[in-house]
């Protein structure tokens, strides 16, 4: 009901009646926001809001250490990051290696299997040319025998 009413309202009023409406709205919605914020802090009842600790905080070191063994210990680093990077520059050349090596022979077992089975296929194809010569010879000696058949009943 309160919406139809609304909407008979906006009907007849202007754009100006329209923006003087708003602006009051949005004041009256300031003034008991306001109204709140002082009720609550009057009475005790605003949200405490404390600070916790932060992430990372930066505290004084319980003991200092001399330029000289941070320097040395950043040099032990050094060379034993040295050492890893030496030792992973071996173990990627002996994995080319391993790998051209596996490449290689996995090649010869190829051309052992390519040449294994051209000999297979060979034998089968030398097998197929004697089976057609007996096949032809039958063939002719049936041929002869139907000729020689068929000149003796005429």
């Amino acid at each position: 009901m309160s919406y139809i009413l609304a909407i008979d309202f906006l009907e007849g009023a202007s754009a100006a009646d329209v923006a003087k409406w708003l602006i009051l709205l949005s004041a009256c919605i300031g003034l008991w926001l306001r109204f709140e914020s002082f009720r609550r802090e009057f009475l005790g009842l605003s949200e405490k809001r404390e600070v916790g600790p932060q992430p990372f905080e930066i505290k004084k070191a319980a003991e200092f250490v001399a330029r000289e063994h941070h320097d040395m210990i950043a040099r032990q680093h050094d060379f034993r990051i040295g050492q890893v990077e030496g030792r992973v520059g071996q173990l990627e050349t002996k994995l080319e290696k391993a790998v051209i090596r596996l490449a290689e022979k996995g090649e010869e077992r190829a051309d052992a299997i390519r040449h294994h089975v051209t000999e297979e296929t060979r034998k089968v194809h030398a097998r197929i040319d004697d089976l057609i010569a007996v096949v032809s010879q039958v063939k002719g000696a049936q041929d002869s025998a139907a000729h020689s058949q068929h000149r003796t009943i005429l």
